[in-house]
């Protein structure tokens, strides 16, 4: 028989893959209430199909507060927010319009009434609801576009981008050196639309809304359900494992010194003295043979990546 890795390699495993994880952008959030537009809901409401999508040709990241727009450069970047669950603070729409008048692009896209805070400062409203689905026509980008609307609103103010049956369904608000495109229906982008024979030219209308390098989806105004039985708390583990990674694989100190910890504890479990589990092979002959040293190999190979993680940290 193959002999056994030790317990001290195995450990040395789970640890090592720890901080290689620990630089990974990770969230762990609750199933969203209900049929929304979230990228975490794979129904009819969600957005699951659009972010595929677009993650061929864009770079999608997950924006949960808005300080995370810091993050990205506001040129090359569009921020979408759709259907809203919860009211945006007048701190956090502050700051999302000082990200849009240097640069930024925010896309909402809303049949409801919960952004009025933020379109209030835009100078934009949202009238009367339709609740029909209806074929729209688009101008944007210098291009025309059959859009389809599931349940809308109409949109007063801006330079109207959208039309159904005459009526003003989205516009455009330059703000600084920024645009804000408001579309009153969040359904344009979800997944029944874009499961329909309507899928290839709405995809086409999102990849024009969406027009820079990154495209940031924001989640921060969801409504969570805590998730029970097995799944629930598997989920409160890996939340609480999350946040210690996010804590590890932020640069400078004292997050060095705890990334060098954990890789220290690797390195001392791999050298420590350990009880080998392995049963010899044995000839036809009888006589055993010895065993792989998979624990020598593990060791040296670890012991060269650790090596190589230290220069890289001098800036070798």
């Amino acid at each position: 028989m193959v002999g056994m890795i030790s317990r001290s390699v195995a450990v040395s495993l789970a640890l090592l893959w720890l901080v290689v994880a620990s630089s990974v952008e990770l969230y762990v959030v609750g199933a969203p209430k209900g049929d929304v537009p979230s990228l975490y809901n794979m129904g009819p409401g969600g957005i699951t199909e659009l972010v595929s999508y677009v993650t061929l040709f864009k770079r999608v990241k997950l924006v949960v507060g808005v300080e995370e727009l810091r993050q990205y450069e506001p040129r090359t970047s569009v921020l979408l927010v759709a259907g809203l669950e919860k009211s945006l603070s007048d701190t956090e729409i502050s700051e999302l319009l000082r990200w849009v008048s240097e640069g930024g692009k925010l896309v909402v896209a809303d049949e409801y009434l919960v952004p009025l805070r933020l379109l209030q400062v835009l100078n934009v409203s949202l009238g009367p609801a339709s609740y029909s689905i209806d074929l729209g026509r688009c101008t944007i980008g210098g291009r025309d576009f059959d859009v389809l609307f599931n349940v809308y609103r109409e949109v007063v103010g801006g330079r109207t981008l959208c039309w159904v049956g005459g009526v003003p369904v989205a516009a455009e608000v330059a703000l600084g050196r920024g645009t804000v495109l408001v579309f009153g229906d969040s359904s344009i982008a979800i997944n029944e639309v874009l499961r329909s024979r309507y899928r290839p030219t709405q995809l086409a209308f999102l990849l024009e809304v969406l027009d820079r390098d990154t495209v940031a989806v924001f989640e921060g105004g969801r409504l969570r359900q805590r998730l029970g039985g097995p799944v629930g708390y598997v989920t409160t583990v890996i939340g609480y494992l999350a946040k210690f990674l996010a804590y590890v694989a932020a640069p400078g100190t004292p997050h060095d010194f705890l990334r060098l910890l954990v890789i220290s504890v690797a390195v001392t479990a791999i050298a420590a003295p350990r009880p080998r589990f392995e049963v010899p092979r044995r000839r036809r002959g009888g006589v055993p043979v010895a065993g792989t040293p998979t624990d020598k190999m593990f060791s040296e190979a670890v012991a060269a990546w650790v090596r190589w993680v230290e220069d890289l940290g001098r800036g070798a």
